[in-house]
């Protein structure tokens, strides 16, 4: 019995090593990664923990993924355009176990002079608490309906931007094209008959 415990202590203590020497072996160091392979690590993290993988790329443009031991894809993201900035994934822990952290260059050819930096956290509880309390009171925000007919409104008044002869007309474009489309575009052109976006 005793040799079974003892057992037992030295493979908690194993893995306990082993998940710390990978994260002092990857978290903060410069790495450099030309992407012609892709970097894969094994990450012991632990039951009820919410990770957050931050890697920053210079020179190359990668794709952080998340597998688990037997091979199923359980986060990825690529954020950061073009080829610096920093990519982020988070990943909320159920089991303890191995995962696997792939990161690969998206970059269409090899990149001699890519470097990367890897850092592996924990979110604290008050941190998750604070998003928490956050969502909480965004509900009703998250809740009105958003239409991308906006977008189109924004460039339409951006493009007619270039008709505007001052700063007045500039404002009113904006008022009337955009932030109030129907209503501001109304006022304005009764004020301001020559506006250029009142004759069309």
């Amino acid at each position: 019995m005793i040799k079974k415990l003892y057992f037992f202590i030295l493979m908690l203590v194993g893995q306990a090593c082993y998940a710390q020497s990978i994260s002092a072996r990857l978290n903060n160091k410069v790495i450099s990664f030309d992407g012609k392979n892709d970097l894969n690590e094994d990450l012991k993290f632990n039951h009820n923990s919410t990770y957050l993988i931050k890697v920053y790329q210079e020179n190359i443009d990668i794709e952080i993924n998340l597998y688990d031991k037997e091979g199923k894809k359980l986060a990825s993201t690529d954020l950061a355009d073009g080829n610096k900035g920093y990519d982020k994934l988070e990943y909320a822990v159920t089991p303890s176990r191995i995962y696997r952290l792939n990161i690969r260059s998206v970059s269409p050819q090899a990149v001699p002079n890519g470097i990367i930096k890897i850092n592996i956290s924990t979110l604290s509880k008050a941190e998750l608490n604070r998003r928490k309390r956050i969502a909480k009171e965004m509900e009703p925000e998250n809740a009105k309906d958003v239409t991308t007919i906006d977008i189109k409104h924004f460039w339409e008044a951006y493009d007619h931007l270039n008709r505007a002869k001052n700063y007045q007309d500039s404002v009113h474009i904006i008022q009337a094209d955009y932030l109030g489309r129907y209503e501001t575009r109304r006022i304005g052109c009764e004020r301001y008959q020559n506006l250029p976006v009142c004759n069309e």
